[in-house]
């Protein structure tokens, strides 16, 4: 059976729309639940192993308690094997405790849904096989430098699936000038030893439809914002 993973990412739940009239940042707030509901409902559809969050599920690191609880329920409608939930540069985990991801710990407290906080690895015995996920989240806002450099001396077992989860600007793909946001490029993620990434971040998506291979990481973005008649 082959490994199947809806990955998602930059979904910024929490972002509040306030430029925009009262009726149009009410739908825009409003999609972004809708938009994460559909994703969850595919998912389901397609019978997916795994559903990944890689980074910046939240806009901030204070977003209303209310928010993350429907959050969190959303997620844990999902019917896999676990849901991973990076925190990315927008709702960062410094390493201390913050509401964030306090409320969110302990909303998702019994249901399949796992935030990835710290620099681990999580390994599930799924019905396509051995599989191990290596977080790498984002402990600030900001860093020049990446945080996936831990994974290149780890053993990897010959009979699991290795893939990275992280969160960042990758060389040539996103703008990065001032290297802000936890730049890596794709000799990183080969010597991570690795079969593969899943990125957030720089909301460009790769590779194109169509090609084969195997490639070495997938920065992929879900355009959450409806397009709306003015």
């Amino acid at each position: 059976m082959a490994l199947k993973i809806l990955h998602t990412a930059d979904n910024h739940i929490g972002l509040s729309f306030a430029k925009y009239p009262d009726e149009i940042r009410e739908r825009l707030v409003e999609e972004r639940f809708l938009a994460l509901e559909r994703l969850v409902e595919t998912a389901n559809q397609q019978k997916a192993h795994f559903f990944v969050v890689a980074g910046d599920l939240f806009d901030k690191q204070t977003v209303a308690k209310r928010l993350i609880k429907r959050t969190v329920s959303i997620l844990a409608k999902f019917e896999g094997d676990s849901v991973l939930v990076l925190a990315g540069n927008h709702d960062y985990y410094e390493g201390s405790e913050n509401k964030l991801w306090l409320t969110f710990k302990s909303e998702a407290e019994g249901t399949c849904v796992t935030p990835l906080l710290k620099q681990e690895t999580k390994e599930f015995e799924s019905d396509a096989g051995r599989v191990c996920f290596y977080a790498c989240p984002c402990p600030s806002k900001h860093s020049s430098d990446h945080m996936i450099g831990w994974t290149n001396d780890r053993d990897k077992e010959e009979d699991t699936v290795h893939i990275g989860i992280a969160h960042g600007n990758v060389d040539g793909f996103g703008l990065d000038s001032d290297n802000r946001y936890f730049n890596m490029s794709e000799t990183d993620f080969q010597n991570s030893g690795l079969d593969s990434w899943l990125l957030g971040h720089i909301h460009v998506p790769f590779p194109k439809s169509g090609t084969t291979g195997n490639p070495c990481f997938f920065p992929l973005f879900v355009e959450t914002t409806p397009k709306l008649e003015i």
